[in-house]
């Protein structure tokens, strides 16, 4: 992990420093602060595999990336972000296009773009080369202004907030790559299907149907009615297709979402503001509708009761 912070300089010399941090970051060229007396930036960049996730902290300013720049620099990447406060106005092709937070923003750094962060924001994003996600000449040109329509919007959001929550216990290893792996197949998805574009939907849907899956799962793993017919009918496929895609994973459904539901279920135990709630609660909570099956299944995967583990926890606090 790589970190730039101001708060370690003086207040003098911030403003240069983040123009400096800032093209780095953002390949942008000239930078205009709103408020020169009050200038910060944190900027935290991790690696996963080939793709750069980046935590973006900053005061109110004004980037431009020229086209001279972008014939100078060469630079094949693009940028899917996304607002946790604040907001920005981003024109790109003559074209202007509002974030807001909770939205996700395609940025092709291959050209010219303006940007006007309003007031401080705080921001993740990843920097994907385009050569990993191989797509057709103009589809990323045509998503742009739709990326936040599209059908995998909500998916990629959950994707790029779970990273933004799990980053310290993700960067290196094999896993890593992987995650890196994953990022890009949901970033091809996501962008084929704002451009709406035929030739590269299809098998960008069907390469990220896995993880789309998964997501959706996640998001909705303490919900009862969360069944098989369900999730496929979500995602516009039969149940027997939906089994066949976890078995190529060699993954179980069911047994993969149980695993899921233990896990919220073993967190959720162990916080403090649980102490009071029975264990009954928290297994309605996380789908088992039988607490003496909870208990069973609990014991199997940690090797000990809800119970145990509640009053394990409870003494370590």
């Amino acid at each position: 992990m790589q970190v730039f912070d101001t708060a370690a300089l003086p207040v003098t010399d911030r403003a240069d420093a983040v123009s400096v941090a800032m093209r780095e970051a953002t390949l942008s060229t000239h930078l205009v602060h709103h408020d020169p007396a009050e200038v910060w930036l944190r900027i935290e960049e991790h690696h996963l595999g080939n793709v750069e996730l980046t935590h973006v902290v900053t005061s109110g300013m004004d980037t431009t990336r020229t086209r001279r720049q972008t014939a100078a620099d060469n630079a094949q990447v693009i940028a899917l972000s996304m607002r946790m406060v604040g907001g920005s106005v981003l024109e790109r092709y003559g074209e202007q296009h509002r974030t807001t937070p909770a939205a996700v923003n395609l940025v092709e750094l291959t050209e010219p773009y303006r940007s006007r962060i309003a007031r401080g924001t705080d921001g993740w994003s990843v920097k994907i080369p385009l050569d990993e996600l191989a797509l057709p000449d103009g589809v990323i040109r045509m998503a742009w202004p739709r990326v936040p329509s599209s059908p995998v919007h909500a998916v990629f959001a959950h994707h790029l907030r779970s990273l933004a929550r799990q980053v310290p216990r993700l960067e290196g290893g094999r896993s890593s790559a992987l995650l890196g792996t994953a990022t890009v197949a949901l970033a091809r998805a996501l962008i084929c299907s704002a451009a709406e574009d035929p030739r590269s939907m299809g098998e960008a849907m069907a390469d990220s149907l896995l993880l789309r899956v998964q997501a959706y799962i996640r998001a909705h793993l303490t919900e009862p009615g969360l069944s098989p017919e369900r999730i496929a009918a979500e995602h516009h496929i039969s149940v027997r297709q939906l089994y066949k895609t976890f078995a190529a994973a060699d993954l179980r459904l069911e047994q993969w979402i149980i695993a899921l539901r233990l896990e919220g279920a073993r967190q959720e135990l162990a916080r403090p503001q649980s102490a009071n709630r029975t264990i009954a609660a928290v297994a309605r909570h996380w789908g088992f509708s039988n607490p003496s099956h909870f208990t069973l299944r609990f014991r199997e995967a940690y090797g000990m009761t809800p119970r145990e583990w509640q009053t394990l926890e409870a003494h370590h606090l």
